[in-house]
């Protein structure tokens, strides 16, 4: 099977040993692929996999989850940007609604306000990086990406002018 192969850092360096092969998943595997693909050869790498005991298709499969995640790398990067503005923008603006139309009630809700945008931001970050989204920089990568942390977001920013705090009781 030919495949693109990196150029090694050290010409005649010996790859690091590969894990072992496990039946309980192939972090491992896909950790020291990661690790060491920019510096020796994957057939290098390949090899070294096999002598440790893991199976060809193995091996292929996580290779190409490591390359993919290199190639969607700007896409995650681009996502994770977008969700922390929509935050801190929804924090700035929904925390200087609440100083400017209740001022006793804002050293109450801006704390809330915060604790909760902050802990959303947490579970939505951790649900992006879970995400598998292939290789590329498509919009279904990024769609796939957003699509929770977005949601929460749209929730709670609708819950908080739902209490009429940021707005003195209109709904915009």
């Amino acid at each position: 099977m030919s495949c693109k192969t990196n150029e090694p850092a050290q010409s005649g360096a010996s790859t690091p040993d590969a894990p072992q092969f496990s039946r309980f998943g192939t972090e491992g595997l896909e950790g020291y692929l990661a690790a060491n693909r920019s510096k020796f050869t994957e057939d290098a790498l390949r090899d070294a996999a096999f002598a440790s005991g893991w199976d060809a298709s193995i091996v292929e499969t996580t290779l190409g989850a490591v390359r993919d995640a290199e190639r969607s790398a700007p896409t995650r990067a681009r996502a994770h940007r977008l969700v922390r503005l929509l935050y801190i923008a929804a924090f700035l603006a929904l925390s200087t609604g609440m100083i400017v139309n209740v001022q006793g009630m804002a050293s109450v809700g801006i704390p809330i306000l915060g604790a909760t945008l902050a802990t959303a931001y947490f579970f939505g970050s951790v649900w992006m990086r879970s995400r598998r989204i292939g290789a590329g920089e498509s919009a279904r990568a990024g769609a796939i990406l957003l699509v929770v942390p977005v949601t929460v977001w749209l929730a709670l920013t609708g819950l908080c002018l739902a209490t009429g705090m940021p707005t003195r009781g209109f709904i915009l």
